[in-house]
Formats: C-alpha cells, structure tokens, sequence
C-alpha cells in the first residue's frame, strides 16, 4: 500500500494505491482517494469548496473470507457532510475492489 500526495491550483489531495500478488505478477487492484481539499478556493467567488477526508483500515470482522474488504470512513463539507462508512468488497474475479458508485471521493 503507497500513499500519493498531489498539489496544484485546484486543491491538495491524497490517493492510497493498494497492490497484490496475483500469479506471478504483482497488480494494483484499487486507487482509493482519502483527501479532497479545494480550501484555497473559499471566499474567491466560488460557492463550492470541498474538504472531504477519508480514513482507511482493513474490516478484518469476519475471518472467513480469503480478502478482507476495506472500510473507508468519510467527513467532511460540502455542506458538512455527516461522517459515514462504507465497504469495500474485494471481486476475486476481476481482482480488484469494487468501489461503490455512491462513494464521494
């Protein structure tokens, strides 16, 4: 698991790349932005400003399956947005995890 930090005029932000063994080569198998942050755009006639922060464990709850899934906790604005968790299942046959559509980041 790496973590990229990227800054420019639109804002900073941070993406964990997550990598696993498959066969004999080694994939990336989910790209999980975990800090939007537009704050330099506040005040400058703008009417959206996002600060949104993520933060990422394994659910290692149930021990039966053979890949954890991941959880990603949430908060942040617009419009201070309620904290909120979701799950992240790992697809054995794509070999990726699926992030859900409705995921903010």
């Amino acid at each position: 698991m790496t973590t990229a930090t990227y800054e420019g005029t639109g804002g900073k932000g941070e993406t964990v790349h997550i990598s696993m063994p498959r066969k004999e080569e080694i994939r990336e198998v989910a790209q999980i932005r975990t800090l939007i942050d537009e704050q330099r755009y506040c005040g400058k006639g703008r009417t959206k400003c996002a600060v949104l922060r993520g933060t990422l464990h394994l659910d290692a709850s149930d021990n039966r399956t053979r890949i954890y899934p991941l959880q990603i906790t949430v908060s942040g604005t617009p419009k201070h947005r309620p904290t909120r968790t979701w799950r992240i299942l790992f697809d054995e046959k794509e070999w990726i995890y699926r992030v859900p559509k409705d995921f903010p980041m």
